[in-house]
């Protein structure tokens, strides 16, 4: 799964940057060197969150750059807030995607105030790529083996969500 998640990161490097340029070589070197990175590969090979999180965040980074070229259509910007929503829950670190998004929601900000709907429908997409959130109260219930951090309360879904265990953000 790993490599499979982390050539599939690859791919969209190399996609975003022919998107970007419209030239082969340059993505094809943006593939590679993303690919030969020493600790990229080493993530590569070991079943951690890192080659899912990488895979999350290169597929919404190609989503909002599809939406930024064509901001018509909207199911771009859309899957772009669903797949965020999931890399969030994945790994916390996808939260620094959050300036790059603010910038180009920015950018497009009288499209999107013409289209509420479409802000209503991120909103949702966001929401509903953060619904695996849910199953750690769930798991905490049943007192399933895989019950990470114990979280019997709201304050302790914040604080795995805040990563309190790890000294914070």
């Amino acid at each position: 799964v790993a490599v499979v998640c982390s050539t599939a990161t690859v791919a969209l490097v190399y996609a975003t940057v022919w998107r970007i340029t419209s030239l082969r070589a340059p993505a094809a070197a943006a593939g590679l060197a993303l690919g030969l990175t020493p600790l990229f590969w080493r993530w590569s090979l070991q079943f951690e969150v890192f080659p899912l999180n990488n895979l999350l965040v290169a597929l919404t980074i190609f989503l909002l750059v599809c939406w930024h070229q064509q901001p018509v259509r909207r199911n771009f910007l859309v899957g772009a807030a669903f797949v965020f929503g999931l890399a969030v829950t994945n790994q916390q670190s996808a939260i620094l995607l959050l300036p790059a998004i603010v910038w180009m929601l920015w950018l497009h900000r009288s499209q999107l105030i013409k289209e509420r709907r479409t802000i209503a429908y991120a909103v949702l997409a966001l929401a509903v790529g953060a619904v695996p959130y849910t199953y750690v109260p769930l798991a905490a219930l049943g007192h399933s083996p895989t019950n990470w951090d114990d979280v019997h309360s709201l304050g302790a879904l914040i604080r795995l969500f805040l990563r309190g265990d790890y000294g914070g953000l």
